[in-house]
């Protein structure tokens, strides 16, 4: 039976979390910094993406499937998601990959001193791993300086993309908030933050349209 867009499960995926689904659902996210990565295999039906934090993990030598906050960090998170998806028989080679975010809205100079945006660092260490592993991006919409809500189609691959254009100081805070969060719970079950689904003061424009991607 088909299921109606507007009868799909509806799941608002928060900093930090990674969902796996092999039924129809529609996944929110609002992105600043951060980074989202949707996985798709059309042969299976099964998706995946995530709200990745932080592009390191100064722990990342000794992680374990069982570390609790791999979710959170780039290098750490995408391994996990193809682990995850091989549970359901999904061949890495057949994924279609796309990546989103990384806005230039924050710097790194607290982390290494190196002075880019967390958010560029965010898609370069995702893109080195994604090389590492094999693996070929479809879509790669990244940068600026501006925030984005994504809608993921679990059941066909497809992203709509909204620009954020306003409230740039706004979603600042809370990616400020989140990295300051990770960095002083390490080793600790990380404090993560969920983003409202339409936070006050960062609503886009109404000329501001969503595309498919």
């Amino acid at each position: 039976m088909n299921v109606q867009p507007h009868e799909l499960p509806h799941i608002f995926l928060k900093p930090g979390e990674l969902c796996v689904s092999e039924k129809p659902a529609r996944v929110t996210t609002i992105l600043g910094s951060c980074i989202a990565i949707t996985m798709f295999d059309a042969a299976q039906g099964v998706a995946a993406i995530c709200h990745a934090v932080h592009p390191c993990c100064r722990h990342q030598a000794t992680c374990a499937d069982a570390c609790r906050k791999q979710l959170a960090y780039v290098p750490c998170v995408i391994p996990r998601m193809i682990t995850l998806l091989r549970d359901f028989d999904v061949a890495a080679a057949g994924l279609e990959i796309k990546l989103f975010g990384g806005a230039a809205i924050l710097t790194a100079e607290d982390d290494t001193g190196s002075g880019h945006s967390i958010g560029r660092r965010n898609v370069t260490v995702a893109l080195d791993a994604l090389h590492g592993l094999g693996l070929r991006l479809k879509i790669v919409e990244s940068g600026g300086q501006y925030g984005r809500k994504l809608i993921f189609d679990t059941a066909t691959g497809d992203v709509w993309v909204r620009p954020l254009l306003g409230g740039l100081e706004a979603i600042r805070q809370r990616d400020r908030k989140l990295l300051q969060d990770a960095s002083l719970n390490r080793g600790k079950t990380p404090i993560i933050m969920a983003y409202d689904l339409n936070p006050a003061g960062i609503q886009p424009p109404r000329n501001s349209a969503s595309a498919k991607i």
